[in-house]
């Protein structure tokens, strides 16, 4: 499903887009696109590391993995 968005840009804007369309997009719906998935998987990349470091932090979690890594042995290593 395609849906048309309408954008103002600015000359900051413009100038982030010129420099993605250097990058090899030859429209500037491509440009676009390729940025809002980049910006996208980047915000999904940095909840992903706070979701671990607060994992890491979380001193029960570390001994439940800790007491399942001896219970499983080398099949819980070969799995992850």
């Amino acid at each position: 499903m395609s849906k048309i968005l309408n954008v103002r840009l600015d000359e900051r804007s413009q100038t982030a887009l010129s420099a993605i369309q250097e990058q090899g997009s030859d429209t500037a719906s491509e440009a676009v696109r390729r940025a809002l998935v980049a910006f996208a998987r980047e915000l999904r990349e940095k909840e992903l590391a706070l979701e671990a470091a607060e994992l890491m932090a979380d001193d029960d979690d570390r001994k439940e993995v800790a007491a399942t890594r001896d219970f499983f042995g080398d099949a819980f290593d070969a799995a992850s």
